[in-house]
């Protein structure tokens, strides 16, 4: 076997060995630099020393890491720093003055009495940009950190008023999308895509999501329960990742305990959520009327519809027979309602501090219930419990426990409600009603089911999609349960008695998801097919059917099903051990250091399992905190590549220069507080593409014989990264205006294609190799202003910016095709089969027709009002060769976004608007042609058609077989409708969203304490997708989608109010 292999390398020897060795480098440290650090003052003769225990924390009585604690007015003591709990102590004699400071916070002084135990609250300064940055393992001070990094406060994420924390992210983060296509109870969170700096990949394109130091997903989450987001973009944030960080990482950090008395918070929420772009019913006169004109387009004059039926459509008269069913009236509500409820409670002592939180979010659906329990809905309670417990003085213990409950009900025969909201879309309106009431069986009794007095589900008459309303009806419902628990314990240690700064910690990671179908219901329906042979015009809810025979029934006899049976169980098991060093030597070095050693397991089901390891190291050096020095190295190793290959080593390197913290800086040009350089360079590495088993061949059964079905890659390997970064930081004015810029560049090879080779007798093709490549490079902006006025009036604005832009540079092109038709050298997201409309874009007479014969070679009966398309190639043929790729993509180039804010007392405004430049969305099939596959369908997007007194028109002429969209392809290759075409099937969708706006005050003060027993009473109003401003030519589709071709439930508009109680 193998000596790399994965399943055999989990043994102690290999890591007690690695930890050894970083022992001795580490120990060997204050030979090296020597001098006195700061931390191990020289011991001076100072009488009547008393020592203090002290905790530092925050408003919210978060603990402050990092925080610096300095004798004022006896510089010989020295200092020291808190712990990651915020605890320090220090020895001093009676009266001495501590200050205790920190980045972001106004100092505080306090002198030493006999009081040995002290709790100190740091006050957030608005003139300093406050914040100690969660970074991959570890974490630092803002203004050491000389990677590519946003961070994100939890409070933000509570303010935006929606429960999902991927929606919370958007427009809070420069450089990232958020993508949602969805705004179904249940599927937000698997519809909704994040990006970090655009596209790199074909196979793969999604961060890594880590939750307290775990790979996780963050759909169980509360942004209640979250303390910070981390967004590292870079090498050198990344790096430390190995083969998970190319795409990002997304470092998630949920509230921990504080010493105190306990506190507790109550949040409760009531929203009303409404769709953001309703679809357009267009009344049965209008198709009717559009359907006659597509008839004469085609010369069938025999089938078009008389006055007197128009009429009937029009006046509704006969509604079973001429029906104008509007689809969405019937089957949704003016909007649903969700409650979300919160609880948490945190407080400790001298040993242990606690936080803990649960919560519970109902989303109810737009869809009405026709059937009680048979509507999509969400429900979900979450958890948490985070414990940590001082065993000794330099010995702590954390238990972290948290997870959520999540119960959806849905279609059973679909996975999500793209199934749904498409038939919606696509059924006709004016060829069968929804149903045939009740009292129609007063008339024609039924002679099967005599005493069945309930509605009939009407037949859809042989149109292409389904009678919507019969998934109301009769379709099967089940709801599903997951249940997802995440159980983390940490111990750390000072390792001081071997050298200062020393210490170790080991994580054990437990995560499990299970799942099963909780209930399964069939709901009884009868239908039935009506043919019209004689109508009463006296009185027209009178019909006469020709027999039994024309009766069509489908019967489901009511069941209730139990299913314990798990349908989906997963169980990931996660080991960390490392190494930490942190010291400043002589009041000038800052040196800290990190070897780690991690290894994940995940057994999803009946699958292999799947493992990796990794070994991580990270030296930073400062120099006055002014020269900035960082280098990183990932060693990952995954049992999905061939054994050659199977470990990556991935490194990173970074520096940085503060100017402004030199003296010559500070003399002349004091109002520039701010102005920092850095740079990045390095490898990451994805395995997100990957597939198990490529360094073997497949097999498979082919009848009575078992043959190759694929042949081995034996060279299978990571993608790999190389990200270049160039950061500048200023500020000015005491930093309360603040700019941020970065440059970046990203070169992505070895992505997974399928090699297009001659293959073997039988058939047998290779598995795919690491051939593709993409080149992404960009920028980010961040301009913020922040500040107070004397009387407590405090205001903020800010302004965020990204751009990207990519090159595919190698592909699997098909050989011998011409250029313009090779994916290589194109954008990644660009549409591949596009065409060019010209001059006028339609033949808009005979004439034109005839003076363009490229058209009359295949098609008959032809008529102006089609698409005249560009002979791209040209060779006097319009054919597959004048296919060509367009420019633009349906993933936005630049993302902006733009906050506003004040607040004044207890009272506080804040705004964010999110937008896009460059995007297009692709108008597909249904959504560009009316009567699509000869139904009577016409949707708001198809009125502006091409008529002889209306060329400048969205689609061509009318018709029902498509030919005004064809051209001399066939529609058996590439009809119009497929082809992507500049300005009509292929759309400009730039948008701009009022996203978040809260309105909120906050009663606090002696009295409502004496009113209601507690420290504050809040109250907001907030609104999430408040309004959307987008190209008026964009009917019936929600711009921020890429496409049209699947209808999912509507993005919704929720409007939230919002009280809450601390005390």
């Amino acid at each position: 076997m193998m000596q790399n292999d994965l399943r055999n390398s989990y043994d102690l020897s290999s890591l007690l060995w690695i930890v050894a060795v970083l022992l001795a480098v580490l120990f060997s440290a204050p030979a090296i630099a020597g001098g006195n650090s700061v931390d191990s003052p020289q011991q001076s003769a100072i009488p009547d020393k008393i020592t203090i225990k002290g905790t530092v924390v925050d408003k919210n009585s978060l603990p402050v890491a990092g925080a610096t604690v300095v004798a004022k007015d006896r510089p010989a003591l020295g200092g020291t720093v808190t712990d990651h709990k915020g605890h320090f102590t220090f020895a001093a004699p009676l009266g001495t003055i501590l200050q205790i400071s920190f980045v972001g916070y106004a100092p505080e002084e306090k002198a030493i009495d006999a009081q040995t135990e002290w709790i100190i609250t740091l006050q957030e300064d608005n003139n300093v940009i406050d914040d100690i940055v969660v970074v991959g393992y570890g974490v630092q001070k803002k203004e050491s950190v000389i990677g590519a990094i946003s961070q994100v406060k939890g409070d933000e994420l509570v303010d935006s008023g929606t429960t999902n924390l991927k929606n919370a992210l958007a427009g809070k983060v420069s450089g990232m999308s958020v993508i949602s296509s969805s705004g179904a109870p249940g599927e937000i969170d698997s519809q909704t895509s994040i990006l970090l700096r655009g596209l790199s990949s074909w196979k793969g394109n999604s961060p890594l999501v880590m939750v307290d130091g775990i790979e996780r997903d963050m759909a169980s989450l509360s942004p209640n329960e979250v303390a910070s987001i981390s967004v590292l973009k870079d090498a050198s944030a990344t790096a430390v990742y190995g083969s998970k960080g190319a795409n990002g990482v997304i470092l998630i950090t949920t509230k921990t305990g504080v010493k105190g008395k306990p506190k507790f918070k109550v949040n409760v929420e009531y929203s009303a959520n409404t769709p953001m772009f309703p679809v357009e019913h267009v009344d049965a006169p209008t198709i009717i009327n559009m359907a006659n004109i597509a008839y004469r387009n085609a010369g069938s004059f025999g089938s078009l519809y008389s006055d007197d039926i128009i009429k009937q459509y029009a006046d509704q008269s006969n509604p079973l027979r001429y029906p104008d069913v509007n689809w969405y009236e019937l089957m949704t509500k003016d909007f649903s309602s969700s409650v979300n409820a919160d609880f948490s409670m945190v407080g400790g002592s001298n040993k242990v501090r606690y936080y803990i939180g649960v919560g519970y979010v109902h989303d109810g659906s737009i869809l009405k219930e026709v059937t009680k329990g048979t509507n999509y809905q969400y429900d979900k309670f979450n958890y948490r419990v985070n414990l940590d417990w001082d065993i000794t003085k330099s010995t702590s213990l954390s238990f972290k426990f948290g997870g959520a409950t999540q119960i959806s009900r849905r279609l059973n025969s679909t996975e999500t409600s793209s199934t749904l909201f498409s038939t919606m879309y696509q059924a006709p309106s004016v060829s069968y009603p929804a149903y045939y009431p009740a009292w129609a069986l007063g008339y024609y009794p039924d002679p099967d089911y005599p005493t069945a007095e309930e509605i009939r589900i009407a037949d859809n008459q042989g149109c292409v999609y389904e009678n919507p309303y019969s998934y109301l009806m009769d379709a099967d419902y089940r709801s599903t349960m997951t249940n997802r628990l995440m159980t983390d314990v940490i111990l750390k240690q000072d390792l001081n008695f071997i050298t200062k700064g020393l210490s170790f910690s080991a994580k054990v990671g437990l995560t499990s998801n299970y799942s099963r179908i909780a209930k399964q219901a069939d709901q009884q329906q009868l239908r039935w097919d009506i043919v019209w042979d004689a109508v009463d015009l006296g009185n027209p809810q009178v019909w006469r059917w020709e027999g039994n025979s024309n009766y069509v029934y489908n019967e489901k006899p009511y069941a209730v099903t139990q299913n314990n049976s798990p349908s989906g169980i997963e169980f990931i098991s996660y080991y960390e051990a490392s190494l930490n060093y942190a010291r400043k030597f002589s009041k000038k070095h800052n040196v800290t250091a990190l070897a780690l050693y991690n290894q994940r397991q995940v057994n999803s089901g009946s699958s292999f399992p799947k493992r990796n390891q990794s070994f991580v190291g990270r030296l930073t050096y400062d120099y006055k905190g002014k020269y900035l020095f960082e280098a990183n190295l990932g060693v990952t190793g995954s049992e999905q590549f061939a054994p050659s290959n199977r470990y990556g080593v991935f490194p990173s390197g970074a520096v940085g220069y503060y100017i402004s913290k030199e003296p010559f800086w500070q003399k002349a040009m004091p109002w520039w507080s701010t102005m920092k350089i850095r740079y990045s360079n390095g490898w990451v590495g994805s395995d997100a593409s990957s597939a198990q088993w490529l360094y073997y061949s497949a097999w498979k059964k082919d009848g009575n014989y078992i043959k190759e079905d694929g042949i081995a890659n034996l060279e299978a390997k990571w993608e790999t990264a190389h990200k270049q970064d160039l950061g500048i930081e200023m500020g000015w004015l005491q930093n309360t205006l603040t700019l941020n810029v970065d440059f970046f560049d990203e070169t992505r090879e070895d992505i997974f294609l399928p090699p297009i080779v001659t293959m073997f007798v039988g058939g047998v093709g290779y598995k795919e190799v690491n051939m593709g490549a993409v080149k992404k490079h960009g920028m980010e902006i961040e301009l913020n202003y922040s500040n107070s006025t004397r009387n407590g009036f405090h205001y903020n604005a800010g302004v965020m910016f990204g751009l990207n832009e990519n090159r595919i540079t190698r592909f699997n092109d098909a050989p011998y095709i011409p250029a313009y038709q090779k994916t290589v050298n194109t954008q990644y997201g660009a549409p591949r089969t596009g065409n060019t409309l010209i001059d006028d874009k339609y033949f808009n007479s005979i004439d034109e027709l005839h003076g363009y014969p490229l058209y009359t070679k295949e098609w008959t009966n032809i008529t102006p009002g089609i698409y005249k398309f560009l002979d791209y190639k040209p060779d006097g043929i319009i054919d597959i060769t004048d296919l060509h790729t367009l420019d633009g993509s349906t993933y936005a180039p630049v993302t902006y976004s733009f906050n506003l804010g004040f607040s004044y007392k207890g009272l506080t405004f804040k705004t964010l608007w999110t937008g896009t430049i460059g995007k297009y969305i692709n108008y597909r099939r249904a959504s560009i042609i009316p009567f699509y596959a000869g139904d009577l369908v016409v949707h708001a997007a198809h009125l502006n058609y091409w008529r002889p007194d209306n060329h400048n028109s969205d689609i061509p002429a009318l018709s029902f077989n498509d030919q005004m969209y064809a051209w001399s392809g066939g529609t058996s290759k590439y009809p119009g409708y497929d082809l992507a075409l500049p300005g009509y099937t292929w759309r400009k969708s730039d948008y701009l969203t009022i996203k978040e706006v809260m309105l909120a005050y906050k009663f606090s003060g002696s009295k409502i304490k004496r009113a209601l027993g507690v420290e504050s009473l809040g109250v907001t109003l907030s609104c999430n997708n408040l309004w959307t401003f987008f190209n008026s030519s964009l009917k019936d589709t929600d711009p921020q989608r890429l496409t049209t071709a699947s209808n999912y439930y509507p993005t919704m508009r929720i409007l939230k109010l919002s009280v809450n109680l601390a005390f």
